[in-house]
């Protein structure tokens, strides 16, 4: 603690475990303390008047932290700390003005459940543990709204929603029993055996994802004011126009439902949920099925109507490009032209957010490094960078570990200097 407070900037998030068992949480930065922040809020534009200013800084024993919860772990994932924006208003809560924009929550929610089923299930956790948490690629979104999918298109099916029984089609019915069978996780499967359950969770993945970035586009992004959101931001209110609408502005009390839904293009009906949902769903697979625009590169579909074709680690692909020559790319062209095929999707514990506003689904962010720590002695820590040690691209360590850091795969590290030496390469003496 002593040590962060000469760190001023950026703000991070700072974990800490000792040998004896304790564990402790510290963000650190310099917080400013502004004048009448409840009504020119700091994450606005804010006035020159001198009505704003800085007069000092929160202490650092005021911003949220923790040493040895009572849980037993401490969790971040960039997730709000003390639940200042959960009713809407971060400007409510307590003295000082903490922050605005966090992650949106998905990935904390997942850790701690994930969590909280394996000391359930063990008493002890291993390193294991925690690379398969690292590693999980449930689909955040998807285990949202697959559901109200699934209802909406079992209406259409069925005839029983007006709005939609014309939208309905036989070429619906796969996809239907897809993404009722999904498991919700956001599978790779590029080099799954085909009718396989991995091969069917990542055909559903990739409809989901598609159908994603439609009912996004057409619902969202037509509107005066909600056209460029950030990724967020659509979630948190795609979600609250599914699932809490009547606490909306918007609210349709009517017809039940926001009017967002409804399009301003539109005169001569108004949009149900289930009709938006539909149109983008063929809108998505028109795009999965699209036979003259193949390929990540070219952002285009699989070239097939036949969904065993589809997988989702064929098009949400992840390259690290070299600065200027592409053959020095990772992985190489020819190896992975496309990339590496990745598992996961927005907001997921194994981040891999590609975007949702549109079908460029190659990786937008994603973890700089991959590492678990256990806190023996000497110090056990297992880790991996998405490439290697080297900068020189014809270097043998160049880009080495890039293979295991796309299977979430991390090996054990020397730490000890008799590990160390025992794992030595060579030894380079650097002399003045």
């Amino acid at each position: 603690r002593a040590a962060l407070r000469k760190f001023g900037a950026p703000a991070q998030n700072f974990v800490y475990a000792d040998t004896s068992g304790h564990i402790g949480w510290y963000p650190s930065h310099e917080l400013p303390i502004r004048d009448d922040w409840k009504n020119t809020p700091p994450f606005l534009p804010l006035p020159g008047t001198g009505t704003s200013e800085w007069n000092g800084s929160v202490p650092r024993s005021e911003l949220p932290q923790a040493y040895d919860p009572e849980s037993g772990y401490l969790l971040t994932a960039n997730a709000d700390p003390r639940g200042y924006s959960f009713d809407g208003d971060v400007l409510n809560d307590g003295e000082h003005y903490i922050g605005f924009m966090w992650d949106a929550g998905f990935r904390v929610s997942r850790i701690n459940q994930r969590l909280e089923a394996s000391f359930k299930a063990a008493a002890k956790l291993t390193p294991e543990d925690m690379m398969s948490i690292q590693a999980d690629k449930r689909s955040a979104l998807g285990t949202r709204l697959r559901d109200s999918l699934v209802t909406a298109l079992l209406a259409a099916k069925a005839g029983s929603d007006e709005s939609t029984k014309a939208l309905w089609s036989s070429s619906m019915d796969p996809v239907l029993t897809l993404l009722e069978d999904w498991d919700l996780d956001a599978t790779d499967g590029s080099a799954a055996t085909v009718g396989s359950a991995e091969a069917q969770s990542a055909a559903a993945a990739a409809v989901f994802n598609v159908w994603l970035t439609y009912l996004v586009n057409n619902v969202l992004d037509e509107k005066t004011g909600l056209a460029g959101l950030e990724d967020r931001l659509r979630s948190r209110l795609l979600l609250a126009m599914v699932d809490a609408p009547e606490g909306m502005a918007t609210y349709d009390a009517a017809n039940a439902t926001s009017a967002i839904w409804d399009s301003p293009a539109t005169t001569e009906h108004r949009e149900t949920q289930a009709e938006r949902y539909l149109v983008a769903l063929q809108n998505a697979l028109a795009w999965l099925a699209n036979p003259e625009v193949v390929g990540v590169l070219k952002q285009g579909g699989f070239g097939t109507s036949d969904w065993n074709a589809w997988r989702w680690g064929k098009i949400h692909t992840m390259t690290l490009k070299h600065n200027l020559v592409a053959g020095f790319n990772v992985p190489t062209p020819s190896l992975y032209p496309e990339g590496f095929p990745r598992a996961g999707d927005a907001f997921g514990v194994d981040a891999s957010h590609p975007g949702m506003d549109n079908r460029n689904f190659t990786y937008g962010s994603g973890p700089a490094i991959r590492h678990v720590i256990e806190m023996t002695t000497p110090v056990s820590r297992y880790g991996v960078t998405p490439g290697g040690q080297a900068e020189k691209a014809t270097d043998p360590h160049y880009a080495d570990q890039a293979n295991l850091w796309a299977k979430n795969v991390a090996p054990k590290n020397p730490m000890a200097l008799s590990e160390v030496l025992a794992a030595k390469e060579r030894i380079v003496d650097l002399a003045p």
